[in-house]
């Protein structure tokens, strides 16, 4: 079984990323990493959870509000992003 990674458990724990937010959040696991910002395109991430890609251009525009997402540098057409955890939930 591969474990839960602690960013998610912080994030689900809080009560401020549910729903889409935390479904976006989810499937971003797989495509970003906390150590470098990488090229982001919410189209695809809203092919794979069938969903609006406005529906994740919000929840990405949410987790950034929140501290959970890092946006950087635009590439190409996309912007790039990294997953992060608020320091204030840091244990």
């Amino acid at each position: 079984m591969t474990p839960v990674p602690p960013s998610l458990v912080v994030a689900a724990r809080s009560g401020k990323v549910r729903g889409v937010s935390l479904a976006v959040y989810i499937e971003l696991h797989e495509w970003l990493a906390a150590d470098e910002f990488r090229p982001l395109a919410p189209w695809c991430i809203a092919n794979r959870l069938k969903m609006s890609a406005a529906h994740v251009y919000n929840a990405t525009h949410k987790l950034c509000t929140l501290g959970y997402l890092v946006r950087g540098d635009r590439v190409g057409n996309a912007f790039t992003y990294r997953l992060t955890v608020p320091a204030s939930k840091v244990a």
